[in-house]
């Protein structure tokens, strides 16, 4: 497998992690427990700075590519470029509206726990549709000189969260997904 291809592979497993935590606190904390405010509004910044400006643009170059080589994956490819354009613009809304409670703003926790929910289930349905019907694909169609043409144009960004060593601000929450995973 190229390492572009790997690279979006692990990048998928890196974002089930964090959705994992925002399950965690919608589905799972006890009634008389606060929500952990501060790491939902890290995983949201994180997703609005990270897989939707480094990520996806790189998903995309990939099927447009892949719609030139398969035309019948128009359709898919569609499809996921217009989530790609919805998850944006949802995770940056939650992102803000969660800025908001962190600065002292009044929220109803179940419209946003709704919110969150409906986020992490898309983007868990749009992940599942790249691995399962797009990447497969290309990894199929692609040849080798496609697949490191296409890793030139797009360079690898250091990930913040899940690179070398996590930066600031998203130390302490790397360290709370993995206190998370280890009940789990």
């Amino acid at each position: 497998m190229h390492s572009f291809m790997q690279q979006l592979h692990e990048e998928h497993a890196n974002v089930a992690r964090l959705l994992a935590f925002i399950r965690q606190q919608v589905e799972e904390l006890p009634d008389d427990e606060q929500p952990d405010y501060e790491h939902l509004h890290q995983v949201m910044h994180y997703l609005t700075h990270y897989p939707d400006v480094f990520h996806h643009p790189r998903e995309d170059a990939l099927f447009a590519l892949l719609e030139k080589k398969d035309p019948s994956c128009h359709a898919a490819v569609r499809q996921l470029k217009r989530e790609h354009d919805t998850l944006a613009s949802d995770g940056d809304n939650l992102r803000q509206r969660l800025n908001a409670k962190l600065q002292g703003k009044r929220l109803q926790w179940r419209t946003l726990s709704r919110e969150l929910h409906e986020y992490a289930e898309l983007l868990e349905n749009h992940m599942e549709m790249e691995e399962r019907k797009v990447f497969p694909l290309a990894k199929l169609l692609l040849t080798e000189r496609e697949w490191d043409d296409i890793a030139a144009k797009l360079r690898k960004r250091q990930d913040p969260i899940f690179g070398e060593s996590a930066t600031s601000p998203y130390a302490s929450l790397l360290n709370e997904i993995e206190r998370g995973s280890s009940r789990h």
